[in-house]
């Protein structure tokens, strides 16, 4: 598994299968972006120009748009990203997915921490290299490194 975990910094330097990636963070550390501007960001420097965007999903919202447009991104081996709210109890955050015009794919996950009594824990940013992603259960998925 290829996966590095960091706490949000004010610049993320992140090296995955031999590619250095910067990850701007505009915010302190202590600020919770809740509407995935961050990791819209994320995403879309990773995938790069020209790749298509899928969009930023709400929790709420109606997703199958958006999947149909990134299960077809993936069959075609283009070059894409999308994103998705993860809304828990006690949890919150964003989870991306990516495929750059070299055929490198990332999950990106930013938790937003919690500042919940007896459950405190700092926001963090997970990327994770991708062996290969595909759709099941209406849901993406990473099979990773």
């Amino acid at each position: 598994m290829r996966s590095l975990r960091l706490v949000a910094l004010s610049v993320l330097a992140v090296s995955v299968a031999a590619v250095a990636v910067e990850l701007p963070v505009p915010v302190a550390a202590d600020t919770r972006i809740g509407d995935g501007q961050l990791l819209t960001g994320w995403v879309s420097h990773l995938a790069g120009a020209p790749a298509l965007s899928c969009h930023a999903n709400r929790f709420s919202l109606d997703q199958s748009e958006s999947l149909a447009c990134a299960e077809r991104a993936i069959s075609d081996a283009k070059p894409f990203w999308i994103s998705f709210e993860e809304v828990g109890l006690d949890y919150g955050g964003w989870r991306g997915f990516v495929r750059n015009a070299d055929g490198r794919m990332w999950m990106v996950s930013y938790d937003f921490g919690s500042t919940m009594k007896n459950m405190q824990r700092p926001q963090v940013v997970t990327v994770t290299t991708c062996k290969r992603l595909y759709v099941e259960d209406a849901k993406i998925r990473c099979e990773e490194l």
